[in-house]
């Protein structure tokens, strides 16, 4: 998807085009990736994969698609967390997600 106002490509998310995309998900570049109200989103494993190098926890503002995948690919990795309503932590996040 196209940024909204005020998102800033490599600050909130990684904006690419669905041709890269497409390579990225041929590749097994995300952790997990879902299509989402028409738009299509992934974590890349890279990003993940990197802070948990570095001893950092990583959490993942994911909707149900993108859980049940990183559930079937990470067994070892997760711990499922369910908060209802709205945090601020998304707003806060360093990019750990894609979006076309």
């Amino acid at each position: 998807r196209a940024p909204r106002e005020g998102e800033i490509d490599g600050v909130h998310y990684h904006f690419v085009s669905d041709e890269k995309y497409d390579q990225l998900v041929a590749e097994g570049a995300f952790v997990e990736y879902a299509n989402v109200h028409g738009k299509r989103y992934g974590t890349l494993r890279s990003e993940v994969y990197g802070r948990l190098e570095k001893g950092e926890n990583v959490v993942l503002d994911i909707d149900v698609q993108g859980a049940l995948n990183v559930i079937a690919n990470e067994k070892e990795k997760v711990s499922i967390l369910k908060i209802k309503g709205g945090t601020t932590a998304s707003k806060t996040a360093q990019p750990t997600t894609i979006g076309v």
